[in-house]
């Protein structure tokens, strides 16, 4: 197990867990990753959540040595697609109880244990991905990538990846409130002014 959070020491995040991480390397920024399978419990009062184990964890670090961000794959195995989305809405619905919300969701909506969500993953070019936030401390990315396996030639498995750290991507409200404030700024100056939309 890893317990951690963003922004902490990596110090305190190796005695708050059970699965040995070695000490950052001697880099400005980096990475390590456990040396045996973990799991995830995102520990935050308020946003918690947690996945199921996973054999690629990495925990990146910054120059302070402080935790920066995490990337995992919450599965042991490249999996087929109905199993692929009985995990992601899982940890979807954690997400949703627990205060997260999504960052576009017209551009990119919740993924669903559905045959549309099947269809949309099935024939991605570059896979499907969504954008989870909690209110300004942290972004989670799920993106699902399917890969052709010499174990199973007549079906085609797939991979989940996660990505949380601090915000990366505005909000569609705080696009239209940054965009807002140069429309009136522009217009206090006298300026033209042409308004971004998304």
């Amino acid at each position: 197990m890893i317990e951690l959070y963003i922004g902490e020491p990596w110090d305190e995040m190796q005695e708050n867990s059970t699965a040995f991480i070695k000490n950052p390397a001697d880099m400005l920024v980096g990475y390590e990753s456990p040396e045996y399978p973990s799991q995830l419990f995102f520990d935050d009062k308020k946003f918690h959540f947690h996945t199921p184990k996973a054999k690629f964890f990495v925990v990146l670090f910054n120059e302070k040595k402080k935790v920066h961000s995490i990337r995992i794959s919450p599965q042991m195995d490249l999996l087929p697609i109905d199993d692929i989305l009985k995990i992601i809405v899982d940890i979807e619905n954690q997400l949703k109880e627990n205060g997260w919300f999504l960052v576009l969701p017209k551009e990119n909506p919740a993924f669903e244990n559905n045959q549309y969500w099947r269809n949309k993953i099935l024939h991605a070019r570059n896979g499907a991905s969504t954008y989870w936030q909690a209110a300004d401390k942290y972004q989670v990315a799920i993106s699902v990538g399917g890969y052709d396996d010499n174990n199973w030639k007549n079906e085609k498995r797939y991979l989940i990846s996660m990505s949380i750290g601090k915000p990366w991507i505005m909000s569609d409200e705080e696009f239209d409130q940054i965009e807002r404030k140069n429309e009136e700024k522009a217009k206090r100056e006298g300026k033209p002014y042409v308004r971004l939309v998304r």
